[in-house]
């Protein structure tokens, strides 16, 4: 997909995020997907795909964060709500990339914008999951928002590693 010899410039002029975040996000995406996998195996390719690797890239192209005038400066991790965050009640995450690759080693790339991003990529993250599916072999979330990255970053992580628990749980 990407290679250290990837020219990034004529994209930056085009979009709205910076050579700054779109480097990042190439890094990122570099190490979390490398280009060279094993094929998948004949068992594999003759049962139904199943996510294994899966990556959230958060607010790369949206930062709703750049709009906060005083984040707090001490936060109640059990009591902050990302999704409804401050007076104003603001969602914090306004674009996500979902990425994943499949057991058929198929990298599939989806985008989701506005303050219903995060419910849109549950339900299409959770719809693609059956009920006896194994969990993906990682989970992986980056965040490129310019204020409480990490807050955001590890809230997001937890949420969907509760939805994929749920999910995937047995049913008795």
């Amino acid at each position: 997909m990407l290679t250290e010899s990837t020219c990034l410039h004529s994209v930056v002029r085009t979009s709205n995020v910076n050579i700054d975040k779109l480097y990042h996000f190439v890094s990122d995406i570099r190490k979390t997907f490398p280009i060279r996998r094993p094929h998948p195996s004949l068992q594999a390719l003759s049962s139904p795909c199943k996510i294994h690797k899966l990556a959230l890239f958060i607010n790369l192209e949206q930062d709703p964060t750049n709009k906060l005038k005083h984040p707090l400066v001490r936060f109640d991790f059990k009591n902050t709500d990302i999704l409804s965050y401050g007076s104003d009640q603001q969602c914090l995450v306004g674009s996500i990339d979902l990425v994943y690759r499949n057991s058929w080693n198929e990298v599939q790339t989806l985008n989701f914008m506005g303050e219903n991003a995060m419910l849109d990529v549950l339900k299409t993250l959770l719809g693609k999951m059956h009920q006896d599916a194994i969990p993906p072999e990682s989970v992986d979330v980056f965040c490129y928002a310019g204020k409480m990255c990490g807050l955001i970053r590890n809230l997001v992580d937890k949420l969907v590693s509760e939805c994929i628990d749920m999910r995937l749980k047995p049913i008795d």
